[in-house]
Order: C-alpha cells, then structure tokens, then sequence
C-alpha cells in the first residue's frame, strides 16, 4: 500500500511538472507567434533567420525553465536528478529535434520559408515525442506526439496541393502562415494538454 501510494504520488508530481511546462510552452508559443502573425499584418518585413533565432530563444527559454522545475521538484521530493532510462530518453528526443533544427535554418536562411519551417518543427518534434514514449514508462504523461504529426501532415497535405498559393488561400502572407501554424501547433495544444494535466493532477 506504501508503495502504491508513494508511485501514485510521483506520478502527480510529473504531471504537475509537465503540466505547468506545457501552460508555460503554451503561452510562450501563442505570444511570439501572435507577435509575428501582427507584424505580417502589418506589413514589417522579417528575416528569415531572425524568425528562427527568436523562436530558437523561446525552446532555450523554455528548456531552462523546465531543467529549473526540475531540479526544485528533486529538492523537494528527494527524487534522483537522473531517473533510470532519463539518458535514453534524452536521446530519443534530441535526435529528431537536431534534425529538425539543422533542416529549418537551411530553410530560413536562404530562403525565408515561414511555412515549412514551421511544418518541420512540428513534423520533428512529434517525432521526438513518440521516440520518447518507446522509452518512457506508460504513466508518464507526456503530450501525444501523434496530434503534431497529424496534424503537421496535414497542414503539409494542403500545402503541397496549393504551393506557393498556401498562403494566400488563408488570405494572410507567408510570415503571418507560418505563425498561424506555431500558434495552432505549439500554442493552443500545449494549453490544452497542461490544462488537462493540471486539472486531473492527484487523481
């Protein structure tokens, strides 16, 4: 009975610490890409690279302040820094996401594609999530990587059958598509996911 209270207490723990990095994604996300989205409405015209580097700012912020979380929750609970199978897990998610970043510079630098930028990051970071949920145990709950890439397919379904008129048959500009597509993405699901996580944390 003391162990299963003890598992049930850790697992509220995680979603708490998931939960909450998911609200702070969530918000972090729909800001910068409601950011960009006005200053395509505006008509301001931005670099390519600098759309990558602003939204590279956010995944570091992002990443530090769950590696904070973290290391509170390890001071609070007594808990290992490094839980067995957490190295394995680490790679698994890593990897589709180095990918990801190396293939989106190429195209934003050169190119200034918004778009596929945008797609390749959700492509490749639902990837990475169902990597991670080979490894990890079954309880812990981690967003579903499968809703990034159907997503992510699908939007590079309708690109695909439009090109270049991707853009325009959403009546926006490309910048103002691909932060559409980051809000949707990285924004809105991120919020659903925490609310829910938070909302049934300790049941």
């Amino acid at each position: 009975m003391k162990a299963t209270g003890g598992k049930t207490r850790a697992m509220s723990d995680y979603r708490g610490l998931i939960g909450s990095l998911c609200i702070l994604s969530g918000v972090l996300a729909t800001g910068m890409g409601s950011f960009h989205f006005l200053l395509g409405q505006e008509g301001r015209l931005l670099q390519g690279i600098r759309f990558y580097w602003e939204w590279m700012g956010v995944l570091a912020f992002i990443l530090l302040c769950g590696g904070c979380m973290w290391w509170r929750l390890v001071r609070l609970t007594g808990k290992a820094f490094w839980p067995e199978g957490s190295r394995r897990s680490i790679v698994a998610f890593l990897a589709p996401m180095v990918a990801g970043g190396i293939v989106s510079y190429e195209l934003v630098s050169g190119y200034d594609e918004f778009e596929l930028c945008a797609l390749c990051w959700v492509m490749c970071y639902g990837a990475a999530l169902v990597s991670v949920r080979q490894i990890a145990p079954v309880s812990l709950p981690l967003p579903s990587g499968w809703k990034f890439l159907f997503i992510g397919a699908l939007v590079t379904f309708f690109w695909r059958s439009y090109g270049a008129a991707f853009a325009p048959q959403l009546g926006v500009g490309e910048l103002e598509a691909g932060a559409a597509i980051m809000i949707l993405c990285f924004g809105i699901l991120h919020l659903v996911q925490g609310a829910v996580l938070l909302l049934t944390q300790g049941k």
